[in-house]
């Protein structure tokens, strides 16, 4: 996959990150998590591997030494993201001017194109519902003018 920036992505990991998920991210810019974090731990993890914006899930805790935002709305590498625990495509729309929609909530990885917009489900680091049951996280970059992503299979 080309670009320079490459942005990480990765939802329900429920408090397991996997060796293979930090791995995959290595050399990312930035890491994305949509929901259901599951531990503080996890995202001290994700840390030391670059920036980390997360949001609240349904599982997870209000943590006493953080709160996750129900949304975040960041730019980087040229591209505009709005990440939200679960996104529908039949029932929800991207805000004008996003690139991309980071969603999880279904433990189902998926890239879907949303009118200009990208919508990047990672599914789950370690509780896929995909037939072989294998953690996935995704990695986005900038090709040309237009965001492009990856699903990796841990």
């Amino acid at each position: 996959m080309g670009g320079d920036v490459r942005i990480g992505v990765l939802a329900d990991t429920h408090g397991t990150l996997p060796a293979a998920a930090l791995e995959a991210l290595e050399g990312v810019s930035l890491i994305l998590h949509a929901e259901d974090v599951g531990r503080e731990s996890v995202l001290f993890e994700l840390q030391t591997i670059a920036p980390v914006i997360a949001v609240r899930g349904n599982t997870d805790p209000v943590f006493p030494s953080w709160a996750l935002p129900q949304v975040a709305r960041t730019t980087c590498g040229g591209m505009s993201f709005f990440v939200v625990h679960a996104f529908s495509p039949r029932h929800d729309r991207p805000e004008p001017g996003i690139d991309v929609v980071v969603a999880g909530h279904t433990h189902l990885p998926a890239i879907t194109s949303l009118q200009a917009a990208l919508l990047v489900n990672p599914g789950s680091t370690s509780r896929n519902r995909t037939p072989d049951r294998r953690g996935t996280v995704a990695v986005v970059c900038r090709v040309g003018e237009r965001p492009e992503a990856e699903i990796i299979v841990l």
